[in-house]
């Protein structure tokens, strides 16, 4: 007492992790874009093209500087550690592309755009939305055309994301949803993919993993399509 040294108190550390959690959001959205826009253009090039190595090498500094943001310095003991994923051998393309509609309901913008790009490459026809609001407008006028809902993030908190699944599963209770993000699965979310209606795909993700990811959910899940 009385040496003028600032004690650590649970409102300082809460508030710490708060802004450190927000910097690394902002951090892994950034690694995210780089990393989709590179498993773009690698489809549109050969292995053997000069180009090839040096996009390559591209996705793995952008895998590193992911895997720096979601560390968290000088606070060992809440560091989320996260368990290392095998990456599944890239599918072979399909013999023909399908035509389903999917509805791709993100609050980013640049996301949207690389996510419509990489989902169009795949063969997919796609629609966009930004808002909560926007997002339930357009599925109210088109689900008889939407085959599956990719949602992501519609506000900066992920309650909002589970919040409108759930009013897209009172409009439809046949729809298939794809959940997104660079996080991971949280309580919610968790409690959401028990359903076999629906799936979870972790950013950064291929042009390969998320048709794989799709093309699985379609699979599984043919809902009847109905017009009101």
């Amino acid at each position: 007492m009385g040496n003028g040294t600032s004690r650590l108190t649970p409102k300082m550390l809460a508030d710490y992790v708060r802004a450190h959690a927000a910097a690394n959001r902002q951090t892994t959205e950034l690694f995210t874009r780089i990393q989709a826009t590179v498993s773009l253009m690698m489809t549109t090039i050969n292995s053997d093209h000069p180009y090839a190595a040096h996009l390559s090498r591209i996705d793995r500094m952008a895998q590193r500087g992911i895997a720096l943001a979601n560390a968290t310095p000088s606070l060992p003991a809440i560091a989320k550690k996260r368990p290392a994923t095998k990456k599944a051998p890239p599918p072979a393309p399909p013999a023909d592309k399908p035509t389903e509609w999917i509805l791709l309901a993100d609050g980013d913008d640049m996301f949207l755009g690389i996510g419509k790009q990489m989902l169009q490459a795949t063969g997919y026809q796609v629609m966009t939305a930004r808002t909560g609001e926007e997002i339930l407008r357009t599925y109210r006028k088109k689900k008889a055309d939407i085959a599956l809902v990719m949602l992501g993030l519609v506000t900066p908190e992920p309650a909002g994301t589970v919040s409108i699944y759930r009013e897209l599963r009172r409009l439809d209770p046949h729809v298939a949803v794809l959940i997104s993000n660079g996080y991971g699965i949280d309580g919610e979310t968790r409690q959401v993919l028990t359903d076999s209606r629906n799936a979870f795909i972790e950013r950064p993700f291929s042009i390969q993993e998320l048709s794989q990811k799709i093309g699985t959910l379609l699979d599984h899940h043919k809902p009847p399509r109905t017009i009101d």
